[in-house]
């Protein structure tokens, strides 16, 4: 016999409220490590760190504008 199709979430106590809360906060958590700790290093890295020089240096604000409106030679990594 098939099972019904019953709700994940059935008896809306104290326990869902906080496994819900929970959630929500390793969410939270995750996001803020990747703003707070990954991305920054990112922003390190050689390759990065000269693009947003790059950026900097001909004044470019990139929160300012969309991509599409930039200098596509900003873009072209010198060849070696």
């Amino acid at each position: 016999m098939a099972q019904a199709n019953l709700p994940l979430e059935t008896t809306g106590g104290p326990a869902d409220r906080r496994r819900r809360w929970t959630r929500l906060l390793i969410a939270v958590g995750i996001v803020a490590v990747v703003w707070l700790v990954i991305l920054p290093q990112i922003a390190e890295t050689p390759p990065v760190k000269r693009h947003i020089e790059k950026m900097q240096a001909a004044g470019i604000d990139p929160s300012a504008m969309f991509y599409s409106e930039l200098e596509p030679h900003l873009f072209l990594q010198p060849q070696k």
